[in-house]
Formats: structure tokens, C-alpha cells, sequence
């Protein structure tokens, strides 16, 4: 009877194991291959002598023209030094299936908001589901009562950039302050003349 029962609990551990490990982490491991490229250096917010880009209640857009290449995440990095609080980013976008920003109407459903925690890594991750090529970006800070201004991105190099965008990689995940998006493996860096912030 008592080694039924440890059986039992050895096949109940070792599938409570197998879906944390493969099920629940699934993102982690369809991004694996992703190369990131970081736009930090497009960014058009102020930024700080500390390397800090800020959003305030006024400059609170970032857009990339251009970009032309495949994107699956967009990855926010924020200061961890200022005040806790969540977020409601608007995420905009361009691509084979959008010539023009899209947002939700009563025929069509656009790209959800999103919250992200200031203080939780794994919430600035945002994956997208585009079509084909991304043309262009739109990051957008939807602000409340309840919003600290100023938000800052930071770009220090002890921890990871403000944006970035993180494209396919067969086998390389580089990781970069700021702004990133997620590429090609084809795709080295993008470059600068492709990314211009609205």
C-alpha cells in the first residue's frame, strides 16, 4: 500500500515537473532562437546623464519607421530604481496584413493593451502576433490618475537596454539595454537610417 502510494506521488511529481518545466515556460522556449537588436539609440525621449530615457505625460510616443523585417517581441526595460507601478502600454503596428495602425471597432478586434510591472521582468516581454514584415512601430504609455510621471527606460549597461525587438536566431540570444525587437537569424543588426522615432 505504501508503495502505491509513493508511486503515485512520484508520477504526480514528475508530471506537476513536466508541465513547469515545458508547458507553462513555452514562450521562453519559442523566443530561444530570437536575436535582439536594440533601438535605444532612436529613442527621441529625453534622456538623462545617468543614460535614462524619460516618458512623460506629454512625450509619452515612441515610434520606428521602417524597420521592414520580421518582429515578435518588444521587450521595455525599466529603471529599477524608481517607484513600483503597473502600466497600460498601447502597442501599434504595421505589416504585410496592416497597411495603417489598427485599432479595435465594432467589425474588428486591434492589438490589446497591455500592463507591464516596472518592477516585474518577465511582464516587459510583449509578444506579437504580426503578419510577415513589421513597417512600423508605435509604443504608446496610456497614462491615469495613478501614473508617476516621469516613467524612465533605462539604458545602462549592467542591466538590459530601454527597447528592443527580438528577431528569429538559429542559435545566438544577445541581450541589450532598452528598446529591443525580435529579428531573422539573417539579420545581424538593423540599421540606424531604417529606425527614425516619430
Amino acid at each position: 500500500m505504501l508503495a502505491h502510494i509513493a508511486k503515485v506521488a512520484a508520477v504526480i511529481i514528475a508530471i506537476a515537473l513536466f508541465l513547469e518545466v515545458f508547458v507553462f515556460n513555452i514562450n521562453f522556449y519559442k523566443s530561444l532562437g530570437y536575436n535582439s537588436i536594440d533601438l535605444s539609440d532612436s529613442l527621441e525621449l529625453q534622456e538623462t546623464s545617468d543614460e535614462q530615457y524619460k516618458i512623460t505625460e506629454v512625450d509619452n510616443v515612441i515610434e520606428f519607421s521602417n524597420l521592414n523585417t520580421e518582429v515578435h517581441n518588444v521587450y521595455l526595460k525599466f529603471d529599477w530604481e524608481q517607484p513600483a507601478q503597473n502600466l497600460t502600454f498601447k502597442i501599434q503596428f504595421t505589416d504585410d496584413a496592416h497597411a495603417t495602425y489598427f485599432d479595435t471597432t465594432e467589425y474588428t478586434l486591434g492589438v490589446p493593451e497591455v500592463d507591464i510591472s516596472t518592477m516585474v521582468p518577465e511582464s516587459q516581454y510583449v509578444n506579437l502576433n504580426t503578419t510577415g514584415y513589421v513597417k512600423n512601430l508605435r509604443i504608446e504609455l496610456v497614462g491615469n490618475e495613478k501614473t508617476n510621471y516621469p516613467v524612465r527606460l533605462t539604458s545602462r549597461v549592467e542591466r538590459p537596454s530601454a527597447v528592443f525587438i527580438q528577431l528569429p536566431s538559429l542559435f545566438r540570444r544577445d541581450r541589450h539595454p532598452g528598446v529591443y525587437v525580435s529579428l531573422p537569424t539573417w539579420f545581424e543588426r538593423l540599421p540606424r537610417e531604417h529606425c527614425s522615432p516619430a
